[in-house]
């Protein structure tokens, strides 16, 4: 079985760390490094024993999330949560989760967005411009989450800035799965040519509804150099594309990020930022959210300085864990 990004990176940087890797077998995403003075620290995919327990907990929980960065100042667009059916009966309200969520919809006006209110990776979030598709598309998003968010639309670009022990480790523009013609192929072939780079699911739903809205079928032969959109959400994991803004971030958002990191609680963050370019100071600006795990597997693929940057980043991280555990002991 080919090993995920984060143990194939900790496997070409533990021997210099004077320690050994030690994997679960049967799927390889997880195990323990074991220091030469016989600390231990566990991990599974990208998530690791930096953060404290309950800063991490409470950063997968984008209602709370969102309150606190607001509460601490940062800009967040307008939001509220609602719970499905499971939860409504502990909740004292006459009309449904899914219903108050309807006239949420009404008052605050399309579009909108929907996403679970602790998923990862871009699972069951879309966009919503009408109440026609909240009524089919937000009903099996709340059959399937417990809590459901809805979060007003924001324009603008798309960045993740990565932060470590009080620094930008790095800072990347994030763009939705697109696909240019070639003139020969259908989106079919295009998109399965895409699926042998990217973690990418030919059957989500979102991508027939988006071709529907440009009048085209996976047998449709896209012209030569024409670029479609395929997914309104811009998660790498969803074959998105990455591209490096380290060397040009502006100190305005160095510090925003950093100070969200540490408002948080947080030692290891991605910050998830919408604005319009990260290069600019004193601007417009959303935290649309923050990830206490961040992948960096597609940022390091952008090229071998981006994937000794993340070699780096693994390695401080294992380095101040080992030190933290060894005064503990």
């Amino acid at each position: 079985m080919k090993l995920n990004f984060v143990t194939q990176i900790l496997e070409s940087i533990v021997h210099e760390l004077d320690a050994k890797l030690v994997l679960e077998p049967h799927f390889r995403f997880g195990g323990y490094i074991e220091f030469n003075n016989g600390v231990r620290t566990y991990y599974v995919e990208s998530a690791f024993d930096i953060n404290g327990m309950g800063a991490a907990r409470l950063a997968r929980d984008k209602g709370y999330t969102n309150h606190f960065l607001q509460s601490f100042g940062f800009s967040i667009p307008e939001y509220q949560t609602f719970p499905n059916h499971v939860l409504d009966k502990y909740i004292t309200s006459e009309k449904s989760g899914f219903d108050r969520g309807r006239e949420y919809c009404v008052r605050l006006g399309f579009p909108i967005i929907i996403k679970p209110n602790d998923g990862t990776k871009g699972s069951d979030v879309y966009k919503l411009n009408s109440i026609e598709e909240y009524n089919h598309i937000g009903k099996l998003v709340f059959d399937k989450n417990r809590v459901v968010m809805l979060q007003r639309f924001v324009t603008g670009n798309d960045y993740r800035i990565v932060v470590f022990n009080n620094k930008v480790v790095c800072a990347y523009q994030r763009i939705g799965l697109q696909l240019v013609g070639d003139g020969e192929s259908t989106i079919w072939q295009l998109l399965n040519a895409k699926k042998l780079i990217e973690k990418l699911n030919l059957e989500d739903p979102r991508i027939t509804t988006k071709l529907e809205s440009y009048n085209l079928t996976m047998d449709s032969i896209l012209e030569k150099d024409i670029s479609i959109r395929l997914l309104d959400v811009n998660n790498l994991s969803l074959g998105g594309t990455a591209i490096d803004k380290s060397q040009v971030i502006s100190k305005y958002f160095r510090d925003i990020a950093i100070q969200a990191t540490h408002q948080m609680g947080l030692d290891f963050c991605g910050v998830d930022i919408m604005t319009q370019a990260i290069e600019e100071s004193d601007c417009d600006y959303n935290i649309i959210e923050i990830n206490s795990s961040p992948g960096q597997g597609n940022f390091a693929r952008l090229g071998k300085e981006q994937e000794q940057i993340v070699k780096d980043l693994y390695k401080e991280i294992l380095l101040t864990i080992k030190e933290r555990k060894s005064y503990s002991r």
